[in-house]
């Protein structure tokens, strides 16, 4: 099997650090539970990975129930119940230890996020992860983000690493076609949103980080599943 050298690892955010999509899925759904309304799983999960899917959550209970709420009041609801269930957050099983591996390597690391930056900056420091990303790439820098690839091309622009000899790490079929399209071998890593999306662009699928130490990546030119 041919081989390329490994010189960068780069991480989604949000479903792969940590599990921040379950809560604002979960607090969507209870809105719409309040005015009789119901959001299924596989409908909000067209909108996970991306800033630019096109489905928005408020138009969407506006449709459904007929109502006419103030979308700033409804927003600001989401946001603190989904506040609400991400107290005590913590990282992922095998996110750590493939940070600490990373550091340990001399790999640089990089998140590529369709989230602002503000958000992703936030969410590192409360997670105590911060120091070991040496680059972020976020959705308010691109002119679009995932699928779009764009957003992994500027990580590894700012990683100083050809997008080729690096690794993506992401739990989203936007994310994937993000990574795969700049060129990145991609692990994907489903959450329980994200679970029942097609995964086959990835090079390999795991349930946890902790199946695999990062070593049993490096050096593979195409991933088995």
């Amino acid at each position: 099997m041919k081989t390329r050298s490994i010189d960068a690892v780069v991480f989604d955010f949000d479903g792969t650090i940590a599990d921040t999509e379950t809560p604002v899925y979960e607090a969507w759904r209870s809105i719409f539970e309040d005015h009789n309304c119901e959001l299924p799983l596989s409908v909000w999960v067209q909108c996970v990975g991306s800033q630019h899917s096109g489905f928005d959550a408020f138009d969407h209970l506006l449709t459904l129930s007929g109502g006419d709420f103030n979308r700033d009041e409804i927003e600001a609801e989401q946001q603190r119940r989904s506040q609400r269930m991400r107290q005590g957050m913590k990282p992922l099983p095998g996110v750590v230890s493939w940070l600490e591996e990373a550091s340990s390597r001399r790999l640089p690391c990089a998140v590529a996020s369709s989230s602002s930056r503000d958000w992703v900056e936030t969410m590192l420091e409360g997670l105590g992860l911060s120091q070991y990303f040496q680059a972020l790439a976020c959705g308010d820098e691109v002119p679009r983000t995932k699928p779009d690839p764009r957003i992994y091309q500027l990580a590894a622009e700012r990683l100083d690493v050809d997008p080729h000899k690096a690794i993506a790490v992401e739990d989203s079929a936007n994310g994937v076609k993000a990574a795969v399209a700049a060129g990145l071998l991609c692990i994907a890593v489903p959450n329980p949103v994200t679970c029942g999306l097609d995964f086959s662009d990835a090079d390999h699928v795991c349930g946890s980080l902790e199946e695999f130490n990062l070593g049993h990546f490096l050096g593979s030119e195409r991933l088995s599943t």
